[in-house]
Order: structure tokens, then sequence, then C-alpha cells
């Protein structure tokens, strides 16, 4: 490594961006020494994630651009993207996602510059299912075997996604666990309850079946029928939905669970602050679909709340069980139950938990230090390249 002056960096998205996604935003605008250009297919949410340098082929202002989004998305060639990317004096293309680096793939080879991808999930459990096989991932799975062969440094965003991109071929000695970071709030909430009463349980992500949503609220219905007082705040949306809206109806809980659309960063941290815990009941999903590492848990974790998740993924990465949560193990509605009810009947375990959950966070996930740590791994791949 070196202390160079401001180097740039060509960040690959297939779409800039989700709401999901926002954790990437949060990356992209924290760089110290590492200047940023997104190369995506299609701008979203512009005025949710407003960033300058963005090169976007969709939406089309002409006919000539819409056959050159239509050229990206079926051979990932952009005329314009390469000409930007020859001119702009890069350093690194860097990749969200595996489908990410099959984008950035044609221009490592074209320009011959250094390729970083961060997995965050799906898609690495997906080349080991008949997933792999659908329409929408079909080219991913034909690419992936190139694209690991040219991939400089592979970030996986917990142990388990690291140890099955190595299953998967990825040269062990280019791959690292990286954990994203999150901001930190300054102080906690006054607001949170201080009581046995009227608990408020989060959750929050995209309504699809690796959330587990509907375990947890079976939890939470169990909970009910004991005549414990608590209030669930459901928040996202998703094909799930209307699985979820007929449990909350036919068990009678309408009046206990809040449904919310995906809410702005700002907004949900302000859920958050008047939250008392927070629920995490990921499960491996019937076609293989499971999670890298919830962000959400992070965030609500740097807000002083205890967690109670399920032995999943990468979420066991940070939990302590027992000290910032509780484990348990997925689909298993009756012991998320239990846990969440010793939360609740001990406001000082609940206390003492979102405090260590806290101080965790801020030793582990400041985003200033993630992102530093990510500038590290992008001096590092530089010069590795330099040296071959």
């Amino acid at each position: 490594m070196t202390d160079s002056p401001t180097r740039r960096a060509a960040l690959f998205s297939t779409n800039f961006l989700p709401f999901s996604q926002a954790f990437v935003y949060e990356e992209l605008t924290h760089h110290e020494r590492w200047e940023m250009e997104v190369f995506c297919h299609r701008r979203l949410n512009e005025e949710v994630f407003p960033f300058r340098h963005v090169h976007a082929l969709s939406p089309a202002p002409s006919i000539q651009r819409e056959i050159e989004s239509v050229l990206y998305k079926t051979l990932t060639l952009s005329p314009s993207h390469y000409h930007r990317l020859k001119e702009g004096r890069f350093s690194l293309l860097h990749a969200q996602f595996g489908p990410g680096g099959v984008y950035a793939l044609i221009y490592k080879k074209l320009l011959h510059l250094p390729l970083l991808v961060t997995f965050g999930g799906y898609e690495v459990p997906l080349l080991q299912t008949n997933r792999r096989f659908h329409p929408g991932f079909w080219r991913y799975w034909m690419t992936s075997g190139d694209l690991f062969q040219h991939i400089d440094r592979f970030l996986a965003v917990s142990s388990d996604l690291a140890r099955r991109l190595v299953e998967l071929g990825a040269p062990r000695e280019r791959v690292h666990v990286f954990q994203r970071g999150i901001r930190i709030p300054p102080i906690l909430s006054p607001n949170r309850s201080g009581s046995a009463w009227n608990i408020r349980i989060l959750m929050a992500g995209r309504f699809v079946e690796k959330k587990g949503f509907e375990y947890g609220l079976q939890a939470c219905d169990r909970l009910l029928r004991k005549g414990h007082d608590i209030r669930i705040q459901l928040i996202g949306e998703g094909p799930c939905d209307a699985l979820y809206h007929r449990f909350v109806l036919d068990n009678r809980m309408s009046n206990r669970v809040i449904f919310r659309s995906p809410l702005p960063q700002a907004e949900l941290r302000r859920e958050m602050e008047e939250s008392d815990l927070i629920l995490i009941p990921s499960v491996v999903a019937r076609n293989g679909d499971r999670e890298g590492t919830t962000n959400v848990l992070k965030e609500a974790m740097a807000h002083g709340l205890p967690a109670v998740i399920t032995r999943h993924g990468g979420n066991q990465d940070i939990i302590r069980d027992g000290v910032t949560g509780f484990i348990v193990d997925e689909r298993d509605d009756a012991a998320m139950a239990n846990r969440i009810e010793r939360l609740i009947e001990d406001p000082g375990l609940r206390c003492r938990m979102g405090t260590a959950a806290r101080n965790h966070a801020i030793e582990s996930f400041s985003l200033r230090d993630r992102i530093l740590e990510l500038e590290r791994h992008y001096d590092e791949v530089v010069e590795q390249f330099r040296g071959n």
C-alpha cells in the first residue's frame, strides 16, 4: 500500500439504485481518498440517491441510447461506458454483486484494469441451486467460471459466503471477508420503553421467503395469545405481502401489526429509535435462496436494539448469543417467542443487551472505519495488479 494521491474507481451496479441497496449509496458517498463514478444500466430513485457521476443507459433520452441500452443488457457492451472508462484514467473496477461483475468483466479485459467484486448474499448460493437455470440468472451462471478466474479480489460480506465462494472455485487467497459499515447515531434514543408494557418489535426488509417474516408473525401471535402488550412494525414490500396480511387478518392481529412501505433511511432510523427490539427470522428459502448479512440488523444494533435472529447466513457473525441478542433455529417460532418474552419481562436485560449491541456496532461497523478498510483493499489490489 502507498499514501497515493486521489485515485478513481468505476463502480458497476446493474441498477442504481433500488431502496433495498441503500448501503451501496452509503459506501459510495463516504470515500475519502478515492473518487467514484457509477456505471449502470438503469437509474432508479434519483431523488432519494442523488449522485453526480452516474453513467446510465436507461431511461434513454434518444433512439441511439435506447439501442445502446439493449446492446448493454444483451452483451454487456456499451460504447459510451467504454469511452468514459478509457478516457477517465480509472485505476480500478469495483462491481456490486456477482451479476454486476459480469457487466464489468468485458471492460476489465479491454482496458486491462483490476477488478474487485463485493458478493452480498443471494448471488452466491444461487450458483449452487437450480435457480441458476432461471432465464434471469442464466447469463450470470454461464459466465461465472470466467468471471471467477478474472476477479482480482472477492469481498464476501460474511464468512459463510466466503466459504461458499471457495467451494464454487474462487481462489482462496483472493477471497476476503468484508463487513459493510453503517452510520452510528450519536446517542441512544430517549423514547425507548423502560417497562414490560407496550413493547415495540421491528421487522424490516423485502417481503420475500428468505426473510422468514411469517415465522416472526407466528412468534408474535404466540406472545399476544399469552397476553403480552406488544406492537409490531413490519416494514417492506414484495411477493409475500398477501401472505402476511392474510395471517394478520386470520389471527386478529390487525390492531397490533402496522404494515409500512419501504422507508428512506432517515425514516427507518426514526422507527428504530422508537422500537425496543428487532426480530430477524431469516430462513433458507425452498429454492435455496438465503441471506448474506442483514444490514438492517447492524443499523438496529447501532441504535441500541437487542436482536432475536435465526441461525442463518452471516447474521451469526454479528450477534453474540446471550450478549447482544439471542439466536434460535430457523422456523422455530416457539423459540423466537421464548427469547422475545425474556426481553419483554426483563427490562434490565433488554437494556444491557441493547448497550452491548451498540458498543459492538461502534467497534466493528463504523462507516468511516469500513470505508478506510475498503480503500485499503482498493490500494492493495491496484499495487498487486501492477506487480503482476
